[in-house]
């Protein structure tokens, strides 16, 4: 793909994961006489995915955005992007903040962004009863059945979209909105592209990465001589 002419290379690297976002969000959230402006979305897990997911979220009009994360400097950062309400996990869970905020309704719409079978029943106990949860983060392994909760899905009645393969999609087109947003500035990515670290660094870089010290680790390859 093409970049538009004066966009910032530094910031547009971050199209490739918000092209994934964005064509998520599109399932999770299809167009349709339901999916009116308001509402409730949690979203489990800040990383610069599910940071891309709160700006993506106040783009689609949801009034109570609530996240959920290990890291208060990511959590910050999801205020600063439009988050109403923050959970500090593990200490604080996000089923009980959603039901807190929404007066024991649940949410509309629940995000996975984590990647974590016990994250992914949290996210059943946080939606409203026939809500949508989409599950976005990864498998936790490959090597193994996972165990989840059928049960707790079957009570809610819930729908569930499992979202991958963005790359597959006819013309790019989730890729094309994504350089479109960060190149109009509807979505900030540049405190997600601050981290970055020159190839000799790499070490550090992992080390950033393992302590969740930002959002996102980045390594930048330059060629030589």
């Amino acid at each position: 793909m093409r970049l538009p002419d004066g966009s910032d290379p530094g910031l547009q690297v971050l199209g490739q994961q918000l092209g994934t976002v964005v064509f998520a969000m599109r399932r999770f959230w299809a167009a349709g006489p339901d999916r009116q402006p308001g509402g409730s979305v949690a979203i489990c897990g800040t990383g610069a995915a599910g940071l891309l997911f709160v700006q993506l979220a106040r783009l689609a009009g949801f009034t109570k955005i609530i996240v959920s994360d290990l890291t208060e400097s990511r959590l910050a950062l999801a205020a600063r992007f439009g988050a109403t309400t923050t959970v500090h996990a593990p200490g604080q869970s996000l089923a009980e903040a959603v039901l807190d905020e929404t007066s024991g309704a649940g949410a509309d719409l629940v995000i996975e962004a984590v990647g974590l079978d016990r994250t992914r029943i949290e996210c059943l106990d946080a939606v409203r009863p026939e809500g949508r949860v989409g599950y976005f983060g990864f498998p936790e392994t490959l090597s193994t059945e996972s165990t989840w909760s059928f049960s707790r899905a079957w009570a809610k009645r819930a729908s569930i979209e499992v979202v991958t393969g963005a790359q597959l999609e006819p013309g790019l087109a989730s890729f094309h909105e994504a350089v479109r947003l960060i190149a109009s500035g509807a979505v900030d990515t540049a405190p997600l592209a601050a981290d970055v670290y020159p190839l000799a660094s790499i070490q550090d870089a992992f080390e950033s990465a393992r302590e969740r010290q930002g959002p996102k680790t980045s390594v930048e390859l330059r060629p030589g001589p």
